[in-house]
């Protein structure tokens, strides 16, 4: 029933924590996505993508399996995502030179080189298992049911940028993460009355910032939305705001001196980074919308011819052979897209009518989500890279349709359940599609 004075529907009814049958689903739901994830990176690796430049939208798995594996890689990584050749490569290194002292592998560097290989290979879709495990916990805490919590973390799931992100050594998957458990903390924080996990915050935000330090942006708008909607005056969110950005800083710049002094040990790159940043400014501001249909199933692929030699933002080398370039269509019409937009709109209409943890954790979405779109409206490669930055927040507004009573909220449970149906076989099509174009491409 509507909440006769507003006119709202009721505030789904919120969990406290995770009953024993929903950590069975989490961790059924984790494995799944773990070993399809594998399952479609292994089959790149064999094609020999992963080794390569720019073949799949502009994503560098060469040398982000380099970061992760050995902690070396793209010296400008160092500035942008100074994070990610430290959390991995240490663990991953002392892992290899244990197995090679003890026996389980040949005393060799080259025996050892390849075991960081296969370790680091099980890193991102370990991640994404987490990642997915986590969105089902957030939409739980939000209030959906079982069923609605699950059928919306299968749909993200489905999504195009989930199937390739999630397959690909990269750092995208790693901010998913992130931001996944960014919003389960803002989750917690309404529970507990505005309460801040002093700890938690600035540990999870550093990672988040250290990944991707554009991300310093997004968390300050999560945490400060989420404090301010919880209740709490805003002298209290600038005083706490001003405390937890501060200590996330002080973590991010912490893995930022470890990578620049423990793990890369070269001087900084800061006039490449520059020249980096200058070279990737765009005005796309119209094509915002349909990034966020294009999240979950883009129309179509373009698959690119190019020679040797050629290496620029959208442009790579191949070792003399001609090689593929994909990327993805952006051809969705007009209609499809605003109907996408609107869906989501609704959604994020219906968290704030919900009111409770859905309204602060839909309002922080819409936060980061706009964030995300409008710097990728300036700066980047197409929209489709950038993806994993936002599926998550993406789906928590579509996820709000679900907190309707009644008819209206099983008219969208149905609804997302064909969808989801729908994005397997759409997206499944795309995946044979690329695996048909870079068969026997590269030797």
């Amino acid at each position: 029933m509507l909440n006769e004075t507003t006119g709202a529907p009721p505030a789904p009814a919120e969990r406290t924590g995770l009953a024993r049958a929903d950590l069975l689903v989490a961790a059924v739901l984790a494995a799944a996505v773990f070993s399809g994830n594998y399952a479609i990176e292994r089959t790149l690796d064999r094609y020999k993508v992963l080794t390569q430049y720019d073949i799949l939208f502009n994503a560098d798995p060469i040398t982000r399996l380099h970061s992760i594996s050995h902690g070396q890689g793209d010296p400008n990584d160092m500035i942008i995502h100074p994070g990610l050749r430290v959390y991995f490569s240490r663990p991953i290194r002392l892992m290899g030179k244990v197995a090679r002292a003890t026996g389980l592998i040949p005393n060799t560097g080259r025996a050892e080189h390849d075991l960081r290989r296969s370790l680091a290979l099980l890193v991102v879709p370990a991640v994404s298992g987490l990642t997915m495990a986590a969105t089902y916990a957030l939409f739980l805490a939000s209030g959906l049911t079982r069923p609605r919590a699950l059928l919306m973390a299968v749909v993200c799931c489905a999504s195009f940028s989930q199937l390739v992100f999630g397959s690909l050594p990269d750092h995208m998957p790693v901010s998913a993460l992130a931001v996944v458990t960014l919003l389960l903390l803002a989750a917690e924080m309404v529970r507990r009355g505005g309460e801040v996990r002093w700890f938690a915050w600035p540990l999870v935000g550093g990672v988040y910032t250290a990944t991707t330090v554009t991300n310093a942006a997004p968390f300050t708008i999560l945490f400060t939305t989420a404090l301010a909607l919880s209740g709490r005056p805003l002298a209290r969110v600038a005083r706490d705001g001003a405390i937890v950005v501060t200590a996330m800083l002080g973590v991010a710049g912490a893995f930022a001196v470890a990578g620049r002094y423990i793990v890369y040990k070269t001087p900084w790159p800061v006039q490449n980074v520059r020249n980096h940043a200058a070279s990737y400014q765009k005005r796309d501001w119209a094509k915002a919308p349909g990034a966020m249909l294009e999240t979950f199933a883009p129309a179509g692929l373009v698959t690119v011819q190019l020679g040797k030699g050629i290496r620029e933002s959208n442009f790579y080398s191949s070792g003399g052979r001609f090689t593929p370039g994909i990327a993805t269509a952006e051809t969705w019409p007009a209609n499809a897209v605003a109907f996408f937009t609107a869906l989501t709109l609704a959604g994020a209409a219906a968290c704030v009518r919900a009111g409770g943890v859905l309204r602060v954790v839909g309002a922080a979405s819409a936060g980061v989500l706009a964030f995300n779109l409008a710097l990728h409206s300036v700066w980047g490669d197409a929209f489709f890279l950038y993806s994993q930055h936002w599926l998550i927040p993406l789906a928590v507004l579509l996820a709000g349709n679900l907190a309707w009573p009644g008819r209206v909220g099983r008219g969208f449970a149905v609804g997302y359940a064909v969808a989801g149906v729908a994005l397997f076989v759409h997206n499944g099509t795309l995946l044979n599609e690329i695996f048909t174009v870079v068969a026997g491409t590269f030797v």
